[in-house]
């Protein structure tokens, strides 16, 4: 029995198939085990699984049945995805044939996850908006997120310019909003929602960038937001104020039509903003009235309107931050496949906000077309499919309407418009009575997948309990609310997890480059904050700092002179450059002398002079002899030349590797030792000169400072007793040895860089070991106080720092600390652990846990599983009895060694090594096609060919060398390489030139070419190249017939036999 695992994550748009393979107990992809399989991974991200899954099921059985066995499919995916596939495989049909399985990963459901992270986001929004308040782009990305978090489910409606869109949406609505008909006159596009009251709307805009909002309550209508004496509000007051006897959705109508054909007065002028917000009642008689999600409809204007070029650019903006929209493109049946609509498909799907897997594909004015009375055949389904506009956008169903009877089964027939109300009354039998004969049921047409028409057709004969429902039902518009109300409540929640998974990313990323920005500058700024301290306390700060720095200037006068002069005498450990190299190089020499590396050198030298010989003497042999030959002779001895020169180089690279090894390690040592053995010194020398003397400084500073701290009225006594300990617990100075954490070898080898080897030397850089020898030598003294900062004076081997450690930064940090007065490290580090830890760690930690954790958790924790204890057992069993290691490298983008070490315990232990120079391998892999086609070209003769084009104007003769090129080349092309030389007439430099190839090629020869003379002047290795050339490639008899291209049947001037083959 054939296993087939579906596994969808519609929250990535991703579905994947494998097959279980039994011999391996393992899942394959189906793409690797099966390339010519239906099932296409790559098809997934513009599908949906409820929509595809009838054809899947079909394509498995077709692959996968043998006879009448059973095939198992296992599903790995969400709850309401099994539940459609269980319904396919539950099927009279299907029951026989299908085993369904449920994996045991279930993605948890997507409304359960959208509704935990709206918890979340409002905890962390309020602490992100603090913190990049000044970060327009982190808010815009904050806003994108809580557009993807809210209600809204954007229907965006597009198409050309008179195919009913604003008809369409009317329906959709329930009244005639929208004015239709007409021309175009901008692209605006109208976003519609909604309305909380039956008898009020709203129309809001700007008009020269000022916000203007029209009210509309019953029949009455006020500006409630614009400027009175805009002249365009006033000219549209009048309208209202003559209008006044019509009801609310006549002056809605009214109003739209005079603000969209405002601008005409001025075409080159924009007025009024890309989008026009509509706020009005929709007819709860329809499904999207009556329904609790909150759609929003956008209209666009018609593509293929020159006055609408910029639409798409329009779209976008307007949709800029949504998710989940349904697409839905308004055509006609006899105009679908046009040009206009493919552009406009093109258009569409670059659309980030709208999600294609859900696109409807509506074909307006269908009760006008001339459909087959009894439905469409599976030939005619196919062909609409494949039509080029209908593949891109095909994703649940292609659906048949007349909006017009829609729009009037939700009003009785009560029609404003002329047009509407004839169309209406005309068809009303026709839709109504289904004993008519020409009765209409446009739903029956839709193109879809069976499982989903078939629910169709159902629930939509099921609608029929009033006459207007009948009609509604019939002019196919109840199936394509209904179909939109299916999306919202069941699939918009996993796009809309994971756009709000996208754009929180980057606002997690944003928030913590701004909360470093921040920091920095909090950092930059430390000394500013100070001057904003409490005034006592900060003459406290300088009280202590200016006397801190008085007692130092004091103490360095009497004491600092006396120690810089005993270090300068006796403390000189510096370690010279020239001597530590001269060292090395001896210690290096002797190394080869010991190895014989000398001989080595030479042996190689000689093997590569030698390559070279016979590849140059070879190389001029071509133009002389048997080419065939040559290239034969050619190839074994450059084999062999190369296969000796390899060995010995390899010989010379392993020697040199060694002695480098042996004298870097001689090296270190001997300055490990030194260093170890001058740190002891200094420790011992410098203690007794200065000890005593730092002593007696120290506590007259500490006294001072605690005189001062005590006696001030600026400390409580909690902060005087605290900061008095400080001082008193002060440490003194410390010198450690860390010679063998400080001097590791491989941070001084050549070729070392930024933490990178660039190199595989194994000789050190005597020059940066010695310096560093004595900057770490001399830098060597620290002293720390009891908070954790620290200060490193340097000077003359490194200990003239105990004369010259001052005090004044440590205690006056502990102080500012004490007091509350966060100076420096109090403001940087509190904000920005507060900033960091409440943004970072909430967001990343509170949303990622929810929405990956529930993911992937139940997936990663069972592959971990299974993989760990797979490898474990493995790795048990074999290391009893074998232990084996693979190793590759790469050296340079051609060259590559790869190296297999396998070990037998207690029986043998072998090293096989192999490298391959990819430049010589392609070489030889030319060398020897050609020598092929040589022998082919015996029997078949060649030819010297060229193809000459001559045009009056330049760009006619290179597209049409161009294009000839395009025709002529094929797979085995690169045995011959082509290309195109340009001589332009018409240019003064190159016209004698043109005009003598011109010539030649009247007469049917192919022009000649020498090489320059100072060329070879110049470089004697043109000397291999032959001094008289043609434009020209050789070809064989055969290839020469695809290069003329002749015709297969007769034309006019050139008749064409067939004859029979012959050879």
């Amino acid at each position: 029995m054939a296993t087939i695992k579906i596994k969808s994550n519609p929250y990535e748009r991703k579905i994947e198939y494998l097959s279980y393979k039994e011999q391996a107990a393992a899942w394959e992809e189906i793409q690797t085990c099966n390339p010519n399989s239906k099932l296409r991974e790559d098809e997934s991200g513009k599908s949906f699984l409820p929509f595809k899954i009838k054809e899947i099921v079909d394509i498995i059985l077709d692959e996968y049945q043998v006879g009448n066995e059973k095939v198992n499919i296992v599903f790995e995916g969400t709850q309401e995805e099994y539940e459609e596939l269980e319904k396919i495989c539950t099927m009279p049909s299907m029951a026989e044939k299908i085993v369904l399985t449920k994996a045991n990963t279930i993605l948890e459901n997507a409304k359960l996850i959208l509704s935990d992270t709206k918890e979340i986001f409002k905890t962390v929004q309020p602490v992100i908006e603090k913190i990049v308040r000044d970060d327009d782009d982190v808010k815009d990305d904050l806003s994108k997120v809580a557009d993807a978090l809210d209600d809204i489910i954007p229907i965006c409606v597009f198409g050309n310019y008179s195919a009913g869109k604003s008809t369409f949406i009317n329906s959709l609505i329930g009244h005639e909003i929208l004015p239709s008909g007409g021309d175009p006159v901008t692209a605006k596009i109208y976003k519609i929602s909604m309305s909380d009251s039956e008898d009020m709307a709203r129309i809001r805009f700007k008009h020269w960038n000022d916000d203007v909002e029209l009210l509309y309550e019953g029949k009455s209508f006020r500006i409630r937001k614009g400027k009175m004496e805009d002249e365009m509000l006033v000219e549209l007051t009048q309208l209202m104020q003559v209008s006044t006897k019509e009801d609310m959705y006549s002056l809605i109508n009214k109003a739209l039509e005079f603000v969209n054909g405002y601008e005409k007065k001025d075409m080159e002028t924009t007025e009024i903003s890309d989008v026009i917000e509509v706020e009005v009642p929709f007819v709860k008689d329809g499904v999207l009235g009556r329904s609790r999600n909150n759609f929003v409809i956008f209209d666009t204007p018609g593509s293929n309107s020159n006055s609408n070029t910029d639409h798409s650019k329009v779209l976008a903006d307007a949709l800029h931050g949504f998710s989940n929209g349904i697409p839905v493109w308004i055509s006609q049946y006899e105009s679908i496949d046009s040009n206009d609509n493919a552009k406009l498909c093109d258009d569409v799907l670059n659309i980030k906000a709208l999600d294609k897997r859900f696109t409807m594909i509506v074909l307006n004015k269908a009760d006008c077309s001339d459909l087959p009375e009894d439905g469409f055949s599976a030939k005619q389904v196919q062909n609409i499919l494949e039509y080029n506009s209908v593949e891109k956008m095909y994703a649940g169903g292609i659906y048949f309407v007349s909006s017009i009877m829609g729009l009037g089964a939700k009003n009785d027939g009560n029609l404003t418009d002329k047009h509407y109300r004839k169309t209406y009354r005309s068809q009303q039998e026709m839709f109504a009575d289904p004993e008519d004969v020409d009765y209409a049921t446009l739903y029956m047409y839709n193109i879809m997948p069976e499982q989903i028409k078939d629910e169709v057709v159902e629930y939509s004969k099921a609608c029929s309990q009033t006459e207007s429902d009948l009609i509604y039902a019939n002019s196919g518009l109840f199936c394509i609310e209904q179909e939109m109300e299916d999306f919202a409540s069941k699939y918009s929640a996993y796009n809309k997890c994971q756009m709000v998974y996208m754009f929180l990313n980057e606002v997690i990323y944003k928030t913590n480059d701004a909360i470093k920005q921040k920091t920095d500058f909090l950092m930059r700024t430390r000394e500013t904050r100070k001057k904003e301290l409490d005034a006592q306390k900060q003459e406290l700060l300088d009280t202590l700092s200016t006397t801190t720095k008085t007692k130092e200037e004091e103490f360095s006068k009497t004491s600092k002179a006396f120690v810089k002069t005993y270090v300068t005498s006796s403390l000189d450990y510096s370690y010279n450059p020239e001597e530590l190299a001269e060292l090395d190089e001896q210690i290096a020499k002797h190394n080869e002398e010991v190895n014989k590396f000398s001989a080595q050198e030479n042996d190689y030298e000689e093997a590569k002079s030698s390559m070279w010989s016979h590849l140059k003497a070879n190389g001029q042999s071509l133009l002389k002899g048997n080419i065939k030959e040559t290239l034969k002779t050619m190839k074994d001895e450059f084999v062999k030349d190369y296969k000796e020169m390899q060995e010995n180089k390899d010989e010379m690279d392993s020697s040199r590797s060694e002695i480098d090894k042996a004298t870097s390690d001689e090296i270190m040592q001997i300055v490990v030792e030194r260093y170890k053995k001058s740190i002891l010194d200094a420790k011992e020398k410098a203690s007794a000169v200065t000890k005593q003397h730092w002593i007696d400084n120290a506590e007259t500073l500490k006294n001072t400072l605690i005189a001062i701290i005590t006696g001030s009225d600026a400390l409580s006594a909690k902060q005087r007793e605290a900061l008095s300990e400080i001082i008193i617990n002060h440490q003194g100075l410390m010198i450690d040895d860390e010679a063998n954490s400080i001097f590791v070898k491989a941070k001084y080898l050549k070729g070392q860089f930024f933490g990178f080897r660039w190199s595989s030397s194994e000789r050190l850089n005597t020059k940066r070991l010695a310096n560093n020898f004595n900057d770490t030598d001399g830098t060597n003294s620290t002293h720390t106080d009891t908070s954790g900062s620290s200060d490193s004076a340097g000077g003359h081997a490194g200990f003239e720092a105990i004369a010259g450690a001052t005090y004044n930064h440590t205690w006056n940090e502990s102080i500012a600390d004490a007091t509350g007065t966060s100076a420096s490290d109090a403001v940087m580090k509190g904000t920005a652990r507060t900033l960091g830890k409440t943004a970072s760690d909430t967001i990343t930690k509170g949303f990622t846990n929810t929405l990956t954790k529930t993911m992937t958790h139940t997936t990663g924790t069972a592959v971990a599983n299974t993989l760990g204890k797979a490898v474990t057992k493995a790795m048990a069993t074999t290391s009893a009895v074998t232990k084996g290691t693979s190793l590759g490298a790469n050296f340079g983008a051609n060259f590559a060694r790869s190296s297999t070490v396998t070990a037998m315990i207690g029986k043998n232990e072998g090293i096989t090594q192999t490298f391959i120079n990819f430049n010589i391998k392609h070489a030889l892999d030319l060398l020897e096609h050609q020598m092929e086609r040589l022998e082919q070209s015996t029997a078949l003769g060649m030819w010297d060919f060229a193809a000459y084009v001559l045009s009056e104007e330049y760009d006619v003769a290179n597209n049409v060398a161009h294009s000839y090129l395009a025709l002529t080349l094929g797979e085995d092309s690169y045995m011959s390489k082509s290309a195109i030389n340009v001589w332009k007439g018409n240019i003064e430099e190159e016209k004698a030139v043109a005009k003598e190839i011109a010539g030649y090629i009247r007469e049917l020869r192919h022009p000649l070419f020498g090489l320059k003379q100072d060329m070879i002047i110049e470089d004697r290795a043109f000397n291999v190249y032959p001094s008289i050339v043609t434009a020209t490639t050789s070809l064989s008899g055969k290839e020469l017939a695809y290069s003329l291209n002749f015709p297969q049947r007769s034309i006019a001037g050139l008749p064409v036999i067939e004859c029979a083959e012959f050879g």
